[in-house]
């Protein structure tokens, strides 16, 4: 009998043992997922650029219907992302400016777009759609989506940008405009032609790729191109305008922040965006190319921009334009949508006579006057 009771009491103990270290290891588990608050996600294409990112599984709170499951399942630690500034706003979104900490210990600056707490259920849905799409764009004149981080309790992820720190275009561009002597204002160099046709190329190029895949950008301008390693141009689709040119660039109509004057007469009327909306934005994208970054219809307030573009009052013809992007504005601003460009078109008539056709266009139109910088 005492045999009985002394094996029953082993076995207790090895119970009560075996519990402790079940409760243990729970509590283990609960810590590290509370102290792992952030993950991250980078889709199968894009893993090579984001070589700082550890990877790690990320299920937790994923039912069948989830949403993200229909991203990847598979996930990356984001624990040396840091939001460092605040650096633009739209109705239901905000943009900011991050670091990123690489293995070797270097800091790598993103863009992060983030979902603001007035979001419904319609803007999460559509920020979502929004990721499932940009994770699949991968083009050379295109900032990439790095990967998307999920933040503990909150439906929508962050999306993360590759950023290029104070290479904005429409900077580069009047760092580098022609210069007066008598103005004494240090350069760098001016832009030839042919760099600023090297430039409109590459933005026909990217803005094919995303017209390809039916993406319309609604907000193409200079401000939105940055300049990469050996001068290439890369577009960014933040969809959030940026504080720095927020007042000068936008009209804001309510929720509405509305870049009038890049938009086309369709879109000033209605309110619609479209691939034609973002060819006739190109036009006036390059007419700033051509202008060395200028404001278009400088002198004039948005008010004023918006009847104008309405009435058929169009951009003057830039000094020293090649007839061929003449030729190209033109096209990018006929008043119906379906008799503009495509971006395809663009790219085969930089193909074909871009390179070659450097003459200077003549001004014949019934444009706006030239306005001074």
């Amino acid at each position: 009998m005492s045999k009985f009771v002394c094996l029953t009491l082993i076995l207790k103990l090895c119970l009560f043992a075996l519990s402790i270290l079940l409760l243990s290891i729970l509590f283990i588990l609960l810590y590290l997922r509370r102290k792992s608050r952030f993950c991250c996600w980078v889709p199968e294409n894009r893993r090579g650029d984001v070589n700082a990112l550890q990877l790690r599984d990320f299920t937790e709170d994923c039912t069948s219907n989830d949403p993200r499951l229909e991203l990847n399942n598979l996930h990356l630690s984001c624990a040396n992302l840091e939001l460092t500034e605040e650096i633009g706003e739209g109705h239901v979104t905000k943009l900011h400016k991050g670091s990123f900490k690489n293995p070797d210990g270097t800091l790598r600056v993103v863009a992060v777009k983030t979902l603001k707490d007035n979001a419904n259920k319609d803007d999460q849905a559509d920020f979502l759609k929004e990721i499932e799409i940009l994770s699949n764009f991968s083009h050379a004149n295109i900032l990439i989506l790095l990967g998307v981080v999920f933040k503990e309790n909150q439906t929508c992820p962050w999306i993360v940008f590759e950023f290029i720190e104070d290479q904005n275009l429409t900077d580069f561009l009047r760092r580098n405009r022609p210069l007066s002597r008598s103005q004494g204002i240090a350069q760098k160099r001016e832009l030839t032609q042919m760099e600023l046709i090297k430039i409109s190329s590459e933005i026909a190029n990217g803005m094919s790729f995303l017209s390809q895949q039916n993406y319309a950008h609604k907000d193409l301008s200079t401000r939105n191109c940055f300049v990469a390693r050996y001068s290439s141009i890369k577009i960014a689709y933040f969809g959030v305008p940026r504080n720095i040119h927020k007042y000068d660039y936008y009209e804001i109509q309510d929720v509405n922040i509305l870049p009038i004057r890049w938009m086309s007469p369709e879109s000033l009327s209605y309110g619609t965006f479209s691939l034609e909306s973002d060819v006739w934005a190109y036009g006036v994208t390059l007419w700033e190319i051509f202008q060395y970054g200028k404001l278009p219809y400088f002198g004039h307030s948005n008010m004023e921009v918006r009847k104008l573009i309405l009435q058929g009052i169009l951009l003057h013809i830039p000094e020293n334009c090649p007839a061929f992007i003449h030729g190209i504005m033109v096209g990018c601003w006929k008043i119906e949508p379906k008799d503009r460009l495509t971006f395809a078109d663009v790219c085969r008539l930089n193909r074909r006579i871009g390179l070659a056709d450097t003459s200077v266009a003549h001004d014949t139109s019934d444009r706006l006057p030239y306005h001074p910088y």
